[in-house]
């Protein structure tokens, strides 16, 4: 890579860094161009230079923060631990106390798609990643005897992906469910179709 392009890639990460900083400081409100300028200490224009439009930025952001969230499951699934703790782990990382700022643009850049379908394949991408992981652990506590399934190995992955990204949505339309309360419920399904329990039950009770 030229000192050119590797500059330009520069450039481009300290806008979408600027991008992330004006999301986290203003969670409720509309990000524009002219705030993530700033907040880059550059001009308008040239932000626009390296993304043709705000939404063409915020989608680049989104598949970035994605990609980080696909690592971090990546790393549950790594941990030197029985495979019940770790499907319990990955529903504590996917149903947080906080939805992050990162998150949060996740979900709302569905309504972007429409407009900008070639960013379609980044959204499914971290969905199926996220069913991979979950189908991978599964397989492995169900070859170790750890699982007994109720459902096949891939159903239950799908399920517990989609009532991780339902009960993040909850509070985004203002649901006021703790969300200790939600983990719960999606652990209670993980109890059924494993059948194994919770390593933190005993403590609850």
């Amino acid at each position: 890579m030229n000192a050119t392009a590797r500059r330009r890639l520069e450039r481009r990460d300290e806008i979408i860094q600027a991008f992330w900083r004006v999301a986290r400081a203003n969670p409720r409100r509309a990000i524009n161009v002219r705030a993530v300028a700033a907040e880059a200490e550059m001009s308008p224009a040239n932000v626009l230079h390296y993304f043709a439009t705000l939404n063409e930025l915020q989608m680049t952001a989104i598949a970035g923060a994605m990609n980080q969230f696909a690592e971090q499951r990546q790393a549950i699934l790594d941990r030197p631990v029985s495979a019940t703790e770790r499907v319990f782990a990955m529903i504590e990382a996917g149903v947080p106390d906080q939805i992050s700022d990162e998150l949060r643009q996740v979900y709302e850049s569905v309504a972007l798609l429409g407009e900008y379908p070639e960013y379609r394949p980044v959204h499914r991408a971290l969905t199926e990643r996220q069913i991979m992981l979950y189908r991978a652990l599964i397989e492995i506590g169900a070859g170790t005897g750890e699982f007994t399934l109720a459902s096949p190995a891939g159903m239950i992955a799908r399920n517990l992906v989609a009532l991780e990204d339902a009960y993040d949505l909850y509070p985004l339309a203002g649901d006021p469910t703790p969300r200790e309360e939600c983990r719960a419920a999606v652990r209670s399904y993980a109890e059924l179709a494993l059948g194994v329990r919770w390593p933190g039950a005993d403590a609850t009770h």
